[in-house]
């Protein structure tokens, strides 16, 4: 399953970090994290709920949240960082 996400860049924020930082993240890095998460066990996409309510109420055109309630049992989604980075090292 696909879906088009429309997003918008704060173009007042604060910029943060070095290049040497930044260039962490990338398409391949996005890439190899995603294909290690798909490997565990009970991996899932991630359930975006719609705030139709708020959205309306805040006079834009949707509102989305991801659930990461749910994910390994960890309410979190920092688990997947954690896990990612234990895998790595560990190789």
């Amino acid at each position: 399953m696909h879906e088009l996400i429309k997003y918008q860049f704060n173009t007042r924020r604060k910029k943060y970090g070095t290049g040497a930082a930044l260039s962490l993240l990338n398409g391949n890095v996005g890439r190899e994290v995603l294909a290690f998460h798909k490997k565990l066990p009970n991996y899932a996409v991630t359930p975006l709920h719609n705030l139709a309510h708020l959205s309306r109420r805040l006079g834009l055109g949707s509102i989305h949240i991801k659930d990461e309630s749910w994910r390994f049992g960890l309410n979190a989604f920092k688990g997947l960082g954690g896990s990612y980075a234990v895998g790595k090292i560990s190789r």
